[in-house]
């Protein structure tokens, strides 16, 4: 699953848009919340269009 997102300044993801959704909405709103609460460092001006690669691994 693939995801963007902007950075801003304080290093707090913004914008998040899923680029390549699970057809699972479970696993859109986990990649999501995961985004979220990713943390970076600050910056002056941030980052524009992170991308961010997110793979599940479902196991029995």
């Amino acid at each position: 699953m693939e995801l963007i997102c902007d950075i801003d300044p304080n290093g707090k993801t913004v914008n998040i848009k899923i680029l390549t959704p699970s057809k699972y909405n479970d696993l859109n709103r986990a990649a999501m919340k995961t985004v979220e609460e990713r943390k970076y460092a600050p910056s002056e001006s941030g980052i524009q269009g992170e991308r961010i690669t997110i793979t599940f691994l479902l196991t029995d």
